[in-house]
């Protein structure tokens, strides 16, 4: 079974096979087995493996990648999918949601000459952490 990935968009004109066309934008169909590995990818980016990239990798991360799929592959709609296809339990996904909701809260305060040692960031990466410990990855 196929769904819509919430904000994973593809700029594209035009129309392929497969995919569904809103306005000029593609969003494209993920599978469960995608829209995991992209949960479990996402955990991985916020979690204290962030203190071993080097600094251009580190903030790509964090000013990039992380406030784009924090909130897309931490949505609750997303998780309820995981869950619903027994790949997270409730557990999971209440401290999948708590992690979107505390990250939304501070990533606006977040400075690039700062955030590395910020007590927001390490929280984020706690409970990340805590997070990939329960799945086992």
């Amino acid at each position: 079974m196929e769904y819509l990935a919430p904000l994973s968009v593809i700029i594209k004109t035009g129309k392929k096979r497969g995919e569904n066309v809103v306005g000029v934008y593609v969003v494209h169909k993920l599978s469960v087995s995608e829209r995991y590995e992209l949960f479990k990818h996402t955990l991985h980016e916020c979690s204290s493996d962030l203190l071993d990239l080097n600094i251009n990798m580190f903030e790509s991360c964090v000013f990039e990648e992380m406030p784009i799929d924090i909130v897309t592959f931490l949505y609750k709609d997303t998780l309820k999918v995981l869950m619903d296809e027994g790949l997270i339990n409730e557990v999971i996904l209440e401290k999948s949601l708590e992690l979107r909701e505390y990250y939304m809260s501070v990533e606006q305060g977040f400075e690039l000459e700062t955030v590395k040692a910020s007590p927001e960031l390490k929280h984020i990466m706690v409970l990340s952490d805590e997070i990939i410990k329960l799945l086992y990855i």
